[in-house]
């Protein structure tokens, strides 16, 4: 299973907890850019980030505010996992963040230029994003369908 499914919620590793910390800002970003906050975009941030997952890794306080320790993982998240993730394990993420921008039923275009740069940080390669998210949208097409 990809993350962040395969996540032990009260012992996430070091390389979970910046996939983690990573994957919460960039889902941030795509809610926040289409100036639209949607229930169902808020939905599935506390179903793919639940609190527990984030008080496990120390990246909210008492008042659900992300912590220190937060900006820190996602500055070495930035710096990190584009050279320790695997291919695929980036393209598990871009296929998170792609759930993300489509929660509220609609691909707002400053929501795709969240995911792209996100894919950019990650070093996924252009022409395998492109399939990829072809991929994403076509199955998306097909269970509208």
């Amino acid at each position: 299973m990809p993350f962040p499914d395969d996540v032990d919620i009260d012992r996430p590793s070091p390389i979970e907890q910046l996939q983690l910390a990573f994957s919460v800002h960039i889902a941030r970003e795509i809610v926040a850019a289409d100036g639209i906050l949607d229930i169902d975009e808020m939905k599935l941030l506390m179903l793919v980030f639940p609190d527990r997952l984030m008080r496990s890794c120390r990246f909210v306080g008492p008042d659900t505010e992300l912590t220190e320790a937060f900006h820190r993982a996602h500055v070495e998240a930035v710096r990190t996992l584009p050279r320790i993730l695997d291919t695929q394990q980036k393209l598990d993420l871009i296929t998170l963040f792609h759930r993300t921008c489509v929660a509220d039923g609609e691909l707002h275009p400053k929501e795709l230029s969240v995911l792209k740069g996100a894919a950019r940080i990650l070093e996924v390669d252009p022409m395998l994003l492109k399939v990829h998210l072809k991929g994403l949208h076509g199955s998306l097409t097909s269970l509208r369908g």
